[in-house]
């Protein structure tokens, strides 16, 4: 929806959104990380975080891709998030 008129092509438009989302979520993921690294947070508060904030992320990206298989596309990239917390749960 968002980028709608900026695309005529809608596959183009859903890479783009999905280049978008992967990185705006490896961005979340790298921040909590950095800042329970450095001390400034807890590793369990961290992880708190992470999941509280991931809902949104993928809320406000969901709209980003066109109409075709916008749900499937926008789960899709939240896909290393979910393989870095099933490491963590692995240990």
């Amino acid at each position: 929806m968002w980028l709608d008129p900026f695309f005529d092509n809608k596959i183009l438009q859903d890479i783009v959104a999905t280049v978008f989302t992967l990185g705006l979520s490896l961005v979340w993921l790298r921040t909590m990380d950095s800042l329970a690294q450095r001390g400034l947070i807890e590793q369990r508060l961290s992880r708190k975080i992470i999941h509280i904030g991931t809902g949104p992320l993928f809320v406000l990206c969901w709209n980003a891709f066109s109409a075709l298989r916008r749900r499937a596309r926008a789960a899709v990239d939240h896909r290393p998030v979910l393989h870095r917390w099933h490491g963590v749960g692995e240990g």
